[in-house]
């Protein structure tokens, strides 16, 4: 060709050759974010395995006193000085101690670096007893059995409140009551804590919750209290004890009070009837 330009030799930009660029530096930046997460997993897992090596345990410590020592508490969870902090499978060590010890309703375990291992025990608390085929078992006020003993006088001397409960199916130290009949559980359960949680609890020696719809509080030669049906515990609780404070009736012998309304609690005296 004379006097023309040959537009293949041209130099405007081919159509294609800034999309090629812009494709190439984001496939560089996507390689170099991958190539730093690569390695900072690689950094992590080695600041890992190196302090996995070297955090032996060296100390034990409880964060709430009580009746076992930091020591107890670690040999119950099968746990050893100079073990690796973080071979610890905490939660098979916290289900050892209350397998261990069933006065603690709970428990966690926690490490704090670099070699300390803490306990955080929660102790239950014994507020009921029970008797069953000659043996007594205390519990919790979750129905939790604390511990199984002989006498009753150990559980008088602790000034715990005996418990007449439906059919138990199982009674095992560390665990919580069964009954023969399911439903039991939760009208049992709603008693206590009305019981528990009020005056009332200091004021008896006895609490009967036989079923569902026949329940009474006892302090022997002294007073009865009849609620009936396990509804509106909280309420009956409460007027009875009113009724009680307003006539003086808690100093006397004698003494019955219907709560089983909580509307009109009636209270009789009857001196020669005994109360027990």
């Amino acid at each position: 060709m004379t006097g023309g330009r040959d537009p293949r030799r041209s130099g405007r930009p081919r159509p294609n050759a800034g999309r090629r660029a812009r494709t190439g530096s984001r496939t560089g930046f996507y390689l170099t974010v991958v190539g730093l997460i690569l390695a900072l997993l690689v950094i992590g897992t080695l600041i890992v395995c190196f302090l996995t090596s070297i955090l032996n345990i060296s100390e034990f410590a409880t964060a709430n006193e009580g009746r076992y020592t930091p020591q107890e508490l670690a040999e119950a969870a099968g746990i050893k000085l100079g073990e690796k902090i973080w071979s610890v499978d905490t939660k098979k060590a916290e289900r050892n101690i209350l397998e261990t010890y069933t006065e603690i309703g709970s428990v966690k375990i926690k490490r704090e670096l670099p070699d300390r291992v803490i306990f955080e025990p929660v102790y239950a608390t014994a507020k009921y007893y029970i008797a069953l085929y000659g043996e007594y078992y205390t519990l919790s006020d979750s129905l939790r059995v604390l511990e199984r003993v002989e006498s009753r006088s150990y559980c008088t001397g602790l000034r715990l409140v005996c418990l007449e409960l439906p059919e138990i199916r199982r009674a095992v130290t560390g665990e919580v009551l069964t009954f023969a009949a399911e439903n039991s559980v939760d009208y049992i359960a709603r008693m206590l804590s009305a019981v528990s949680g009020s005056e009332l609890y200091s004021m008896i020696d006895k609490l009967s919750i036989k079923s569902k719809f026949e329940c009474y509080a006892i302090k022997t030669d002294c007073f009865k209290i009849t609620f009936g049906e396990v509804k509106d515990e909280i309420l009956k609780i409460k007027m009875a004890l009113r009724v009680m404070e307003d006539g003086g009736y808690h100093t006397q012998t004698g003494v019955f009070v219907d709560a089983t309304d909580a509307s009109e609690v009636v209270v009789a005296v009857r001196k020669n009837e005994k109360i027990g």
